[in-house]
């Protein structure tokens, strides 16, 4: 075995079992990168000056165990990884060390990472551990893990995700029912259970608001259930919901895709006589309804009022008349 390489084999040796200086003794010579004696140790200062070689202990030393690092610096490498299996490991080694807590972010960081990976049972199963721990949880977490469920197509998962919030004791906000409902309209097969959630909200805390009757209101009128859309938007003033603009748009385009016009035209009146001001959209979908029904008189006189009731209407509303003439 060349000199350099058996050195180094054994100072390996002496780092990881010291007893081995008893037997081997690395010299330094000048001729040499490292030799070797096989005689016993003197602790008299004369031999060890005569010998050229440095005196080790017999008793081997207490090794300090090496620090894995503080919490904040674990977070970064874990965030640092590319790959959420080794993520995965380093936390497991760090969890692993005596004394050592993970942050809060640590954990947040994890979670997003195994689940934008699709692996959502090493997610899951992290989430789980975080029950135990005295944390303070952020909502966004769970933000996050719906819009990954969402992302890919998993309605049931994402509704399974309200109420693992309600096992953290913590209060679902209306931006997660909201994404929750959005995700689940999204697929027919979902809809009865998105309106199950919807009524039954109100009893977590979390009251639907304008944009969730919007989102449910939509859905229905989407799959034909107009007449439940419309009680919808009548129990909205019921529970002091406001609806918006777009509350009304959604009925005004579900009425004339069932070619309706004139419930559709008294809902644009019930919009104005109420303060609000229908937007571009809102009268675009009426325009074209009423051209291609060839009431063109009052597509006309409505695209007159646009302008008197705070819309000014632009080359698409008046091509879209225009066309109807031709």
């Amino acid at each position: 075995m060349p000199n350099a390489i058996f050195c180094n084999y054994i100072r390996q040796l002496q780092r990881y079992a010291p007893s081995f200086s008893s037997i081997f003794v690395v010299v330094e010579t000048p001729n040499a990168s490292c030799s070797y004696s096989s005689a016993p140790i003197n602790r008299n200062q004369e031999d060890e000056r005569e010998y050229g070689y440095r005196q080790y202990d017999r008793e081997p030393k207490e090794k300090a165990e090496p620090s894995i690092g503080s919490p904040a610096r674990i977070q970064k490498l874990i965030a640092s990884q590319t790959d959420p299996l080794l993520a995965k490991e380093i936390f497991d080694l760090a969890s692993r060390q005596p004394n050592f807590r993970h942050s809060y972010a640590t954990y947040h960081t994890l979670i997003l990472k195994l689940g934008c990976s699709r692996h959502f049972s090493l997610m899951n199963a992290v989430i789980s551990s975080l029950k135990s721990l005295d944390y303070s949880i952020s909502p966004s977490l769970f933000t996050h893990i719906i819009q990954i469920y969402g992302d890919e197509n998993q309605p049931e998962k994402a509704l399974k995700t309200f109420y693992t919030i309600l096992e953290f004791i913590i209060k679902p906000r209306q931006k997660h029912l909201n994404c929750i409902l959005e995700i689940l309209v999204a697929n027919s097969n979902f809809l009865r259970a998105a309106f199950d959630l919807f009524r039954a909200a109100h009893r977590y805390g979390v009251p639907p608001n304008t944009n969730s009757y919007n989102i449910m209101m939509r859905a229905f009128c989407l799959n034909g259930d107009l007449s439940i859309a419309y009680t919808l938007f009548n129990h909205m003033f019921k529970r002091d919901v406001l609806p918006d603009v777009e509350s009304y748009r959604i009925l005004m385009q579900a009425l004339c895709r069932k070619s309706q016009m004139n419930k559709a035209v008294d809902l644009l009146e019930d919009m104005l006589n109420k303060g609000f001001v229908p937007d571009s959209l809102s009268y675009t979908t009426l325009l074209n309804s009423l051209c291609r029904k060839k009431k063109l008189k009052e597509a006309y006189k409505l695209l007159c009022r646009m302008k008197i009731k705070g819309c000014n209407p632009d080359i698409v509303h008046y091509n879209t008349v225009i066309s109807g003439y031709c």
